[in-house]
């Protein structure tokens, strides 16, 4: 038994660091959800969450384009090589940062100036850009150790990245602009963290901030292509449903639809904290030990992160009154409905994600593209036509019928690929 121990606690030791990290992640951005959703007014919190929206839009095109690169890329470079990638690849993105900020500032002042936006949307957008670009630095370098097999450093500081935040958005969300006074919490905390993150990945490996020339062009275009369009119609999956309510309601009645999935966050923790981690991993067991024995493993994973979401949301589903009224302080119509649509929709995408990385770790980005294309439509169809006759749950009927879509998808591709394959 002591060789198979041994040969399986690297694994173990790397899903706890995932799991652990984005554990720290999700109760510090639970706890900021819940201190704006008691101290914040609904219009407040929902303008809050359509900001925070964007970002997280912004963040999967950065991991789109760079994590396919530096996933599939470092294990294979020697260490000369994949010192010149990652600084290669943080000169990029400083310069697309630098432009998407000018743009978007550019842009507000047209606006300001012609009378369309008034100083507190200024500051939203201000904060909000400011916020965006300290978190996508951050999370680049998130990566950059994921690369490098170091989960438990990148949860190490992600614990400290929670606490501090934490502290700040308490003191934040007493002021008079609670949800603008969080984004400037964000930006300070994002920036302190991606800085020392940075400290840390040219300990472990120097590195030089270089231009690499034609590094879109040979490593960059050629995966981040398709996996960047497919990480913006994701997004248009997983978030389109909240600016459909702002669109056809209003900003306020996202507040009740955030509020319920902030509920099923921890749910959501070992999903996204396993996947952060999943594409090299999954790279690994491929070259390792081939498609079908890759193919069991992230089964595996996925079936015991189904059971545990399903465990987490017995027991919220069991305490649901408590935690409405003593924690949330609302009372929202329609919640039980609204909490066990969250609930199926968690369990369909913790799964989908799992079994996705093994069809990304073949680089068939063009597939799930398309399939996610398909199902984002799906959703945004069935949630236009589901708003209209269900009211604010028809969104979230939309949602589910798009991932159930993207789910079945998946599983047809990583089957198909296993077929191909002789036993």
């Amino acid at each position: 038994m002591a060789a198979p121990l041994a040969h399986g606690a690297p694994l173990v030791r790397a899903l706890a660091g995932a799991v652990a990290g984005q554990a720290a992640l999700s109760a510090a951005s639970f706890l900021v959800g819940l201190m704006l959703i008691r101290r914040a007014s609904d219009g407040d919190y929902g303008a809050y969450v359509i900001v925070i929206g964007l970002i997280a839009l912004a963040t999967s095109l950065q991991n789109a384009c760079v994590g396919p690169v530096l996933g599939l890329r470092m294990p294979h470079l020697a260490p000369q090589p994949r010192g010149a990638l990652i600084g290669g690849l943080y000169v990029a993105q400083c310069r697309v940062l630098g432009l998407g900020a000018l743009l978007s500032w550019l842009a507000l002042a047209f606006a300001l100036a012609l009378g369309w936006l008034d100083g507190r949307h200024a500051a939203w957008v201000t904060a909000g850009t400011l916020a965006g670009a300290a978190l996508l630095a951050r999370e680049y370098f998130r990566r950059v150790l994921y690369g490098h097999g170091l989960p438990l450093r990148v949860a190490r500081h992600d614990l400290v990245y929670g606490a501090c935040l934490v502290l700040a958005a308490a003191l934040a969300a007493h002021g008079p602009w609670p949800g603008l006074g969080v984004l400037a919490v964000l930006a300070a905390v994002g920036l302190g963290s991606a800085w020392r993150l940075a400290a840390e990945s040219r300990r472990h490996e120097a590195w030089a901030a270089r231009v690499q020339p034609r590094l879109w062009a040979e490593q960059i275009a050629p995966l981040a292509l398709w996996s960047s369009a497919g990480a913006t119609i994701q997004w248009v999956l997983s978030q389109g449903q909240l600016y459909l309510v702002a669109a056809l309601l209003d900003v306020s009645a996202v507040a009740a639809v955030a509020a319920t999935r902030m509920l099923l966050m921890p749910a959501n923790l070992l999903s996204t904290g396993i996947g952060s981690m999943m594409l090299p991993r999954t790279v690994t067991w491929l070259a390792s030990h081939g498609l079908v024995r890759a193919r069991q493993r992230v089964l595996v994973l996925a079936a015991g992160v189904a059971l545990l979401s399903l465990a987490y949301a017995l027991l919220l589903w069991l305490n649901r009154e408590r935690v409405y009224t003593q924690v949330l302080h609302r009372q929202d119509a329609g919640r039980d409905t609204l909490l066990l649509l969250w609930t199926a929709i968690v369990l369909v995408t913790g799964v989908r994600d799992q079994l996705a990385a093994l069809v990304s770790a073949q680089a068939r980005f063009r597939a799930l593209t398309l399939l996610t294309s398909v199902s984002a439509l799906t959703a945004l169809a069935a949630g236009w036509w589901a708003l209209h006759h269900l009211g604010v749950a028809g969104a979230l009927v939309g949602l589910l019928a798009g991932e159930g879509l993207s789910l079945a998808g998946v599983v047809w591709l990583s089957s198909r690929s296993v077929g191909r394959v002789p036993a």
